[in-house]
């Protein structure tokens, strides 16, 4: 892509979104992040001095996000709503079993269902439909896990019910929409997750570094594990394919066609044998599969296997 784009990335600072972000600024694009993270005055200076193009607000909650705020619209070299390329979506409560703790429920309703309402509400605002940015949906693979699997937790359900969303704002107004399925991603996090956010890998390293028992609950689920580089850089060659004009579907399953599950104690083994993992009941909301199906758009596949493996020995 030769000329600069101009991205706005809800959710940016997040796992998956700051590795998309990172991805388009280093490929020369600006990027402006709206996130509900605070940052230190330390991290902004630090920011700011790596990328220059980017525009960072944090502090930011998508039950917030108005149609039309200069603060979000304005960038720092003239770029405003009007030029902007491409929206991408990832700023939603983002766990599946978490989702179904009672503590968490009403962070899952402000995110996942009213803050996304005014991300939709956002586009649409745009009358002219061909004025409009492209907006890629962070949907999630868990709706595909079984005939019910939408019924089985608060997170595959909103999850769902938002990609359809998305999916008939360009069916039916013809906006230009896609929904990105994600399967479970792992990497390194620009900050590190504790207690019961954590991803599966990383609980299973913060165990085995601290020579403590691995917690499994179940055991017998199985996953498709995907690298949040390849990740990264299968997203942004699709909106700056899509960006291009050329035609994309409404959705895509983000994950290499070579990609295979693994069971989760087989992963857990990797770190120990059985006397030193804990098997415990399957927690609510978990699903037994992870299940690829429709169009896939994966070309950088690295095997979780390989990632647990290089890990291990470089802290050995």
């Amino acid at each position: 892509m030769k000329n600069k784009r101009n991205i706005l990335v809800i959710g940016g600072l997040g796992f998956i979104g700051w590795h998309v972000s990172q991805e388009f600024l280093e490929r020369g694009h600006y990027v402006n992040i709206y996130d509900k993270e605070i940052m230190t005055s330390e991290e902004r200076i630090a920011l700011a001095n790596n990328y220059p193009a980017l525009t960072v607000l944090d502090n930011c909650y998508t039950q917030d996000f108005p149609s039309k705020d200069p603060a979000i619209v304005y960038h720092d070299d003239g770029m405003y709503t009007e030029h902007v390329n491409a929206i991408l979506h990832f700023g939603e409560f983002a766990r599946v079993e978490q989702s179904m703790f009672k503590e968490n429920i009403q962070d899952v309703i402000d995110t996942n269902v009213a803050g996304t309402a005014n991300v939709f509400n956002f586009l649409t605002s745009y009358e002219n439909v061909s004025k409009a940015p492209l907006l890629f949906y962070a949907g999630s693979s868990s709706r595909f896990s079984s005939k019910h699997a939408i019924d089985e937790s608060l997170y595959a359900f909103t999850k769902a019910q938002n990609a359809e969303f998305a999916k008939n704002l360009s069916k039916w107004f013809g906006y230009k929409t896609c929904v990105l399925y994600f399967y479970n991603v792992f990497g390194e996090s620009r900050v590190k997750t504790l207690g019961s956010m954590q991803t599966v890998i990383d609980a299973f390293f913060d165990a085995w570094s601290r020579h403590r028992k691995i917690k499994v609950y179940g055991g017998e689920q199985s996953r498709v594990f995907t690298h949040v580089d390849d990740v990264a850089r299968n997203v942004v060659d699709l909106v700056e394919s899509a960006i291009d004009g050329n035609a994309i579907e409404s959705e895509y399953h983000m994950v290499s066609k070579r990609s295979k599950s693994i069971k989760i104690k087989e992963l857990a083994r990797m770190f120990y044998d059985d006397d030193m993992i804990e098997y415990l009941p399957q927690r609510t909301g978990c699903r037994n599969k992870s299940v690829i199906t429709g169009n896939t758009y994966g070309h950088y596949p690295k095997t979780v296997q390989d990632y647990v493996k290089e890990r291990i020995i470089e802290r050995a």
